[in-house]
């Protein structure tokens, strides 16, 4: 094939599948949104407080990372915190539209630069942890965990790298001297040797 397409596929809502009615080329069926239960508004707006201001940091500190050129620097923490506080939504039915603490609770779920196999798949865990639930609070503080671990690994990926970039730099310097205190050196046995 000379061409081909790309499709960005986005889950919106989870849904209640209540009559499959075809499997081929597509999936097509009656559903039902199914959005999560209501909490305590005071704690939400903290603990939503807390998942933005988590999120912003883990998407600074990302920004510093140095990935290889063969690497997209990973953008998903912030494009996903943009999404999940959009307030229109136009195509899409508003019944299956959940509310915004319940899009936030979400959001945090994304992979950052420069993760191991092992730390894909415990992002798939976390993921499938709050697909379960329809508990909007208990998801909220199972994201800011998961987005604290990120920060720092993060941080711990910056402190090496900038250890690395150090001792690289030192060496370099080190390196530029040696070469200097060698040609002088060489100029005073010149020097001396003109002299006999």
């Amino acid at each position: 094939m000379d061409f081909g397409a790309l499709v960005s596929i986005r889950g919106v809502c989870r849904v209640n599948i209540k009559n499959l009615l075809q499997m081929e080329p597509y999936l097509r069926g009656d559903v039902s949104p199914m959005m999560d239960r209501s909490s305590d508004d005071i704690e939400l707006g903290v603990r939503i407080s807390k998942l933005r201001e988590s999120m912003c940091n883990l998407h600074s500190l990302q920004m510093k990372l140095r990935v290889p050129e063969d690497e997209p620097l990973q953008t998903n923490i912030k494009s996903s915190l943009s999404w999940s506080e959009k307030e229109t939504f136009e195509g899409y039915d508003e019944n299956f539209i959940p509310g915004l603490p319940e899009r936030l609770s979400f959001a945090a779920y994304q992979s950052v630069s420069g993760m191991s196999d092992a730390e894909l798949l415990t992002l798939q865990k976390y993921k499938i942890k709050a697909m379960d639930s329809a508990d909007t609070l208990e998801r909220l503080n199972s994201g800011i965990e998961y987005v604290e671990h990120n920060i720092g690994m993060i941080a711990a990926r910056l402190a090496i790298q900038n250890i690395s970039f150090s001792v690289h730099s030192l060496l370099n310097t080190s390196i530029h001297h040696q070469h200097q205190h060698d040609q002088g050196s060489e100029y005073l046995i010149l020097v001396r040797s003109n002299w006999c």
